[in-house]
């Protein structure tokens, strides 16, 4: 349905197309226009509903464990070349024998070097917590499980004013699992920050509304069409002009039009990256396609124009790649 026949039915054919005679009176013409202006604000509370009734949808969904970050006010004003720089946090994956502590330095000054307003959004797997019942990374991780988390800390605390979340990853799920240790939590009130499963936030630019929705992810894909496939198949329900999704330690995203409860949109999926070398890995070991380091930057004008950039290792400083 498009918007000027949907505008149609809801403020009716009198009202849209009405032409006064010249002979209405004026409490007439009165009459009717404050029956347009009831009508037109009855259509934007129910559009203000509809978003109301999806927020509950997407949390029912996630069993409660989305949540919307409401004790930082996000409202930006914009100028015409004022911008906004999103940089998601995805699977650095600290203590690691294979973690790039350079290439994670070379994503801080760029946060550090970019002049636009910045938002963080955490998407789990920040920390190896290596565990026995899963490979040999106990044996041949290369930092403690304290120092994973003081280097992880002290690596975002300069920006932990711009963090509005960080979500969970398997890896941080593990202890979880076998020690009822929320390592999350700890590093969440190191930070105060805000942690949980899975990250929806709208944040207002322009007084336009921009919806952000982020998590961990599942599963694998042994190629990048698949990937890409697999996130747009598992969160085509997800109503939001950003969502970001961690785990599978590709550089990648999608773009598509969608019409839903949010309006008439353009969606980005964005895949967004690992700091794992692939020399040495696991990947490499078993014939898997190369996966290098890489992060992703997404920035939004004033007109909600959405532009991701990726950062891949062999193009920004293949200097840092490990030999």
């Amino acid at each position: 349905m498009g918007r000027k026949t949907y505008y149609k039915e809801e403020l009716g054919e009198n009202i849209y197309h009405k032409k006064y005679d010249k002979n209405l009176t004026l409490q007439e013409i009165a009459d009717d226009f404050e029956l347009a202006v009831s009508t037109v604000y009855n259509y934007l509370n129910n559009y203000k509903n509809q978003i109301n009734k999806q927020d509950e949808y997407i949390k029912d969904l996630f069993n409660e464990s989305v949540y919307e970050i409401n004790d930082l006010e996000l409202n930006y004003e914009l100028l015409q070349n004022e911008k906004i720089s999103i940089y998601p946090i995805s699977d650095w994956h600290i203590g690691s024998s294979n973690c790039n502590y350079d290439y994670i330095d070379y994503m801080i000054n760029t946060i550090e070097e970019d002049n636009n307003e910045i938002i963080i959004i955490g998407l789990g797997d920040y920390l190896e917590c290596a565990s026995k019942h899963v490979g040999n990374s106990s044996f041949t991780q290369q930092l403690s499980l304290d120092n994973q988390i003081e280097t992880f800390i002290d690596y975002v605390k300069p920006f932990k004013n711009n963090i509005v979340g960080l979500a969970g990853g398997n890896h941080e799920e593990r202890l979880n699992k076998e020690f009822n240790l929320n390592i999350l939590r700890i590093i969440g009130r190191s930070l105060n920050v805000r942690t949980g499963g899975s990250i929806l936030k709208r944040i207002i630019i322009n007084d336009k509304p921009y919806q952000i929705f982020g998590t961990h992810g599942k599963g694998s894909s042994s190629r990048d069409e698949l990937a890409l496939s697999k996130i747009k198949r598992e969160y085509n329900h997800i109503e939001a002009n950003l969502v970001l999704i961690g785990h599978l330690h590709r550089l990648k995203y999608i773009d598509e039009l969608r019409n839903g409860i949010i309006g008439n949109y353009r969606k980005y999926s964005c895949v967004c990256g690992t700091m794992l070398s692939y020399k040495g890995s696991y990947g490499e070991n078993m014939g898997l396609p190369r996966l290098n380091e890489g992060f992703m930057k997404i920035e939004i004008d004033n007109n909600l124009i959405t532009k991701p950039a990726l950062y891949n290792i062999d193009e920004c400083a293949p200097e840092l790649l490990k030999k």
